[in-house]
C-alpha cells in the first residue's frame, strides 16, 4: 500500500521502526523494531512505565525526530522521505503538540502566543478573531493580553491547547499534558482537552502514565523497553 491508500484508512501507520540515541557513549534503542495503526477519529492512550519510549514515540509521530529505519505514515506523509523544511511544514499544518511543561514564550501576551503558529503557515488567513475564539473556548477570553507568568499551570496548559488548535491540524499530540499540574487541575485539563478534540473531529494521541485517563481513550498501545506489548480497543 502506498502512502495515500494507507491514510484513507490510518491517520498513522508505522511499520518496523527503530529509533536510537546516545548516551554516556553508549546507544540506547529507545524504540525497537515497532509496528502500529491507528485509525481516524478519538483518542488513543500511549501508556508504559517510565523510559518504556513513550514520548519518544510521539516525537516520531509528530516529526520531532525520524527514525534510523522504519517507515511512519503520518496524515498520508511518509516522514522519513521528508527534508527539514517539509517536516517543518508538517509540524505545522499536520499536528499540534501539547508538552508537559506548556512551552509558552514568556514575553508573548498569551493572544500572540496562540497566534504564534500562524507566523509559519501562509495557507492559513492571520486574523485575530480566530485566537480570541479559541481562548474563549477554553475559558480564557478575558486574558488575551496578560502573560504566561500572571497565569496558573492550569490556565498556560489550556492557553497550550487554543495553540495547538489555532491551524485546524487533523492530529493534536499531547506529552503528559497534566504532568506538571495538581491531580485536580489536570483532571479539569484532561477533560477540557477529550470534549475539544472531539467537538473538532480531532485524532488525540495522548502520552499519559495516568489509568484513568487511558481507560477514557478509546483505544491504547501499551510500550515497554522499545516495544509494543499489546494494542488495546482497535
Amino acid at each position: 500500500m502506498n502512502s495515500d491508500t494507507i491514510g484513507e484508512r490510518y491517520a498513522i501507520w508505522a511499520h518496523e521502526l527503530i529509533h536510537s540515541y546516545t548516551a554516556n557513549q553508549q546507544r540506547i534503542i529507545a524504540i525497537d523494531n515497532v509496528s502500529f495503526a491507528i485509525p481516524w477519529g478519538g483518542v488513543t492512550a500511549i501508556i508504559g512505565p517510565s523510559g518504556s519510549g513513550k514520548s519518544t514515540l510521539l516525537h516520531l509521530i509528530g516529526g520531532l525526530a525520524k527514525p534510523i529505519a522504519g517507515d511512519i505514515i503520518v496524515n498520508k506523509k511518509n516522514l522519513r522521505q521528508l527534508n527539514g523544511r517539509q517536516l517543518a511544514a508538517f509540524r505545522n499544518r499536520d499536528v499540534g503538540m501539547i508538552f508537559q511543561a506548556f512551552n509558552l514564550f514568556p514575553r508573548m501576551s498569551i493572544a500572540d502566543n496562540v497566534y504564534f503558529p500562524l507566523y509559519f503557515d501562509r495557507t492559513h488567513e492571520h486574523r485575530s478573531d480566530h485566537v480570541r475564539e479559541l481562548l474563549k473556548v477554553v475559558g480564557l477570553g478575558h486574558a488575551l493580553h496578560r502573560f504566561p507568568d500572571q497565569l496558573s499551570g492550569g490556565e498556560q496548559q489550556r492557553v497550550a491547547i487554543a495553540r495547538a488548535l489555532i491551524t485546524n491540524p487533523p492530529l493534536i499530540l499531547a506529552d503528559e499534558p497534566t504532568g506538571n499540574l495538581d491531580e485536580t487541575t489536570g483532571q479539569t485539563v484532561m477533560s477540557l482537552l477529550f470534549q475539544l478534540a472531539r467537538n473538532y473531529e480531532k485524532t488525540l494521541i495522548l502520552v499519559t502514565h495516568h489509568r484513568e485517563y487511558a481507560l477514557q481513550a478509546d483505544r491504547r498501545i501499551y510500550l515497554e523497553n522499545g516495544h509494543v506489548l499489546e494494542e488495546d480497543g482497535f
